[in-house]
C-alpha cells in the first residue's frame, strides 16, 4: 500500500513538473515573438502637381489688382467758363461768346475757338451736315451748313488744312437759324462733329469727335422781349 502511495505522489509529481516546463516555455515564446515599438508610416504626397508638404498660400497683395495710373485733369477745369468748354483729347472746343439777332427769325452767331491741348500736332475738320440746335422749348434751329474759319468734310473728301501745333488755337464762326416763335428762349444746346484727320495723303478720318454743349445762354437782346 506505501508502494501505491509513493508511485502515485511520484506521478503527480512529474505532471505538475511538466505543466511548469511547459507554462515557462510559453512565456518566453510570447516574450520573443512581441513587435518591436512600431513608427509612424511615411506621410503620403499629395496627388496633384504640387508633391510639397505646404504649398505656397497667396498674399494679400497677390489678391489686389494693378494699381490705375493717376488720371490727367481735363483742360476745361482751369476755364474761365468751364460749361461752355468741351474736352475731346487732344484738343479743347470753347465758345468765346455768342451773338443773338432777334427779327422775324432767331439768329444765333458762336464764336468757337479750337485748341491743341496735346504733346503733338492736329489736324482738325467740321464734318458737314452734323450741326444740330434745339432751344429749352423743343424748338430746332437750321444749322448753316459750312462754318466760317474752318475748314469742312464732305464725306469721303476732306480738307486738311487746319494743322493747330502744340498750345496753338484758331477761332471758327458757327451760325444757326431758327422761327421765332411766341415765347423766347432762354437756353439751348448745340451738337456737332469735328474730324480728326491723319498724316496720309489724302487725309484720311483718324477719329470722329462727337463735340456737344448744353444749356448755353445766348445773349438776348432787350432782356429777351419781344420788339
Amino acid at each position: 500500500m506505501p508502494n501505491k502511495i509513493n508511485c502515485v505522489l511520484k506521478s503527480m509529481l512529474l505532471i505538475v513538473a511538466a505543466i511548469l516546463v511547459l507554462t515557462l516555455a510559453a512565456c518566453n515564446s510570447q516574450k520573443n515573438s512581441a513587435p518591436a515599438s512600431a513608427t509612424p508610416p511615411a506621410a503620403t504626397a499629395p496627388s496633384g502637381g504640387d508633391t510639397s508638404p505646404n504649398p505656397p498660400q497667396p498674399t494679400a497683395s497677390d489678391s489686389q489688382p494693378a494699381a490705375m495710373p493717376p488720371t490727367q485733369p481735363s483742360p476745361c477745369e482751369s476755364a474761365a467758363n468751364r460749361s461752355r468748354c468741351f474736352f475731346s483729347d487732344p484738343f479743347t472746343v470753347s465758345i468765346v461768346n455768342v451773338d443773338h439777332t432777334l427779327a422775324a427769325y432767331h439768329v444765333i452767331r458762336l464764336n468757337i475757338e479750337f485748341r491743341n491741348a496735346g504733346k503733338a500736332p492736329v489736324t482738325l475738320a467740321y464734318q458737314m451736315n452734323t450741326g444740330k440746335a434745339v432751344d429749352n422749348l423743343g424748338n430746332g434751329y437750321a444749322v448753316k451748313a459750312v462754318p466760317t474759319g474752318i475748314p469742312t468734310d464732305y464725306g469721303t473728301r476732306t480738307d486738311p488744312r487746319l494743322t493747330l501745333q502744340p498750345g496753338e488755337s484758331h477761332m471758327g464762326t458757327f451760325e444757326v437759324v431758327g422761327y421765332r416763335t411766341e415765347k423766347d428762349p432762354s437756353t439751348f444746346n448745340y451738337d456737332f462733329t469735328i474730324d480728326e484727320l491723319g498724316a496720309d495723303k489724302p487725309a484720311p478720318v483718324v477719329r470722329e469727335h462727337a463735340v456737344y454743349f448744353r444749356d448755353v445762354t445766348p445773349a438776348m437782346p432787350g432782356g429777351g422781349s419781344r420788339k
